[in-house]
C-alpha cells in the first residue's frame, strides 16, 4: 500500500457536493522515493452518478478511466480497474484534503 494525499483543490469539489459538475484536485503519490503527481477530475454523469479521470502527470499518462467512486462528508474512495487499483482516503474535518492509501492487487502490509 502507498499513502497518497490528494490536495485542497479538492475543496472546490467537496464543498459542493451535491451540485457538482466537474473539478479537479490535484496530490501526490510516493511510491519508496518515487513520487508521482496525480490529477483527478470528477464530475457528474447525466444521471447524477459521479464519474471521473485520473492522469499521472509524470507518466505522461492521461485520462485514465475510474471504474467506480463514492464520495461521503467524511470518506473519498475510487477503484482503476485498469491499475487493478483502490483508493481509499478520508477527508479531514474542514473537507480541504483528503489522505488516504492506494493499493494495487494484494495490499502490501
Amino acid at each position: 500500500m502507498q499513502r497518497i494525499m490528494i490536495g485542497a483543490v479538492l475543496l472546490v469539489c467537496l464543498a459542493h457536493r451535491q451540485s457538482l459538475r466537474m473539478s479537479s484536485a490535484t496530490g501526490t503519490l510516493k511510491v519508496g522515493s518515487v513520487e508521482l503527481r496525480l490529477v483527478l477530475h470528477i464530475g457528474r454523469e447525466s444521471s447524477g452518478a459521479l464519474k471521473a479521470t485520473l492522469d499521472s502527470l509524470d507518466q505522461g499518462m492521461n485520462g485514465i478511466p475510474v471504474t467506480s467512486m463514492s464520495l461521503s462528508p467524511s470518506k473519498l474512495e475510487f477503484t482503476v480497474e485498469s491499475f487493478n487499483g483502490l483508493y481509499e482516503g478520508r477527508l479531514n474535518p474542514a473537507a480541504t484534503t483528503v489522505s488516504g492509501t492506494w493499493s494495487r492487487g494484494q495490499p502490501i502490509p
